[in-house]
């Protein structure tokens, strides 16, 4: 079975550049949260779209340290809206 959520992959560059693609939740029975990645390692976040399995678990990147984020602006207007709503869950 594959499993859907919980996004998030980190690329590592040739240069030394570590990139998270992506650090979303599962919303099942209950919330599962993606591997931890500390966000000081992180040169920058790239989201490539809101829902909350991509981008779920970002506010927890902007809690201990903030990692450049990439994203459109309609993405980020739409992961406004769905994390103020998670937060009411």
């Amino acid at each position: 079975m594959r499993e859907v959520g919980r996004s998030a992959i980190l690329v590592k560059t040739a240069g030394g550049a570590r990139i998270l693609l992506d650090y979303g939740v599962k919303v099942d029975d209950k919330v599962m949260m993606p591997g931890h990645v500390s966000p000081r390692d992180l040169d920058a976040v790239l989201i490539s779209h809101a829902h909350l399995d991509h981008v779920g678990a970002v506010p927890l990147l902007l809690v201990s340290g903030a990692p450049k984020i990439f994203a459109t602006e309609s993405t980020v207007r739409q992961a406004e809206v769905l994390l103020k709503d998670m937060l009411k869950l």
